[in-house]
């Protein structure tokens, strides 16, 4: 019987599986001489980093890896203020990193029946800058930082006749001038930082004023009658 021949296909097939597995790369393993006892854990980092570059490759950068805290918007202008005023969108004005003085002032003209807030924490303002805030009638609160102003400046506020907020910072007040406070009779909190008025001036104060929650240096003097109270009105 004679033998089967193969067909030509499958000898070259036979032939081709010989030659790739003949010249295919194989891995290579190390050794024992240079498995050492912290071959497993680098060969567990080198596993995890390639993984990690792997996955940052499909899911893209998330954020940058210094991540700094976001920048702070720059306060409004002066007049950018006003004219939110002017057209009803707010009723008052609020610059804490803005020099303000006498001058700037002027731009509040014709917002006497608008402005219920004025808080200015860097000023120039001097006696006659603060009698022009005095012309606002419907002032409810009033911060205000200046060194400009003395005793007599302070006469001016008796017009505030809706004032309920207070807050005069390293204004020169003494024992004069917080007598000029007395007829503010609506004023629920006054705070005042680094005056000069001595516990008499204080007293007198707190006397004529005595539902007024009073803070000096931003704690209750010991004058206060309400320093045990914590149910008092919070400075706004």
């Amino acid at each position: 019987m004679k033998p089967k021949r193969r067909r030509w296909s499958t000898v070259l097939q036979m032939k081709h599986a010989k030659s790739f597995h003949a010249n295919r790369v194989r891995p290579k393993t190390l050794s024992p001489r240079w498995r050492g006892p912290g071959a497993g854990a680098a060969l567990g980092q080198t596993l995890v980093l390639s993984l990690a570059i792997a996955a940052s490759s499909l899911l893209g950068c998330s954020r940058p890896a210094h991540d700094g805290p976001s920048p702070k918007k720059p306060e409004p202008s002066l007049a950018q203020q006003v004219q939110a005023v002017r057209d009803g969108q707010s009723n008052q004005i609020r610059l804490d990193h803005t020099r303000v003085t006498d001058g700037d002032l002027a731009q509040l003209d014709g917002l006497e029946d608008k402005l219920e807030r004025i808080n200015l924490s860097l000023t120039d303002i001097t006696d006659a800058g603060l009698a022009r805030i005095s012309r606002f009638p419907r002032l409810e609160q009033l911060r205000l930082a200046s060194s400009r102003i003395d005793d007599a400046g302070l006469t001016c506020l008796a017009e505030l006749k809706h004032l309920r907020h207070l807050h005069l910072i390293d204004v020169p007040v003494t024992d004069a001038g917080l007598d000029h406070l007395h007829p503010l009779k609506s004023l629920e909190s006054l705070y005042l930082d680094n005056i000069r008025a001595t516990d008499e001036g204080i007293g007198r104060l707190v006397a004529a004023l005595p539902d007024v929650h009073l803070h000096i240096d931003h704690a209750h003097h010991r004058v206060d009658p309400h320093r045990a109270d914590h149910d008092h009105p919070a400075e706004p």
